[in-house]
């Protein structure tokens, strides 16, 4: 089990640098997902898809879990960054 909690520290910097990095282009993301959605939608499944790698680390570690989650909302769901916030502060509760 050692070698678990090993791999997954090393990886915390990588998922929260991934996910700010997520953050900073969410604007860019999302525009190029409406194009694409007016001709095929992203379903919710895959959306909701998203949050279970979040859940998992949040489980685990704790650490930096909402700036995975406003990452992901800012770029699947919600434009406008006080409504992802606010979504975030209820998921994470």
């Amino acid at each position: 089990m050692f070698g678990v909690d090993r791999a997954f520290t090393a990886l915390v910097p990588a998922l929260i640098g991934g996910a700010t990095a997520l953050f900073a282009g969410s604007e860019r993301i999302r525009r190029r997902l409406d194009g694409r959605r007016a001709v095929r939608p992203m379903p919710m499944a895959t959306r909701l898809a998203l949050f279970a790698p979040i859940a998992v680390y949040g489980g685990y570690f704790g650490a930096g879990m909402s700036v995975m989650l406003l990452a992901v909302l800012s770029a699947a769901f919600y434009g406008e960054l006080r409504t992802a916030n606010v979504v975030k502060n209820l998921l994470s509760g």
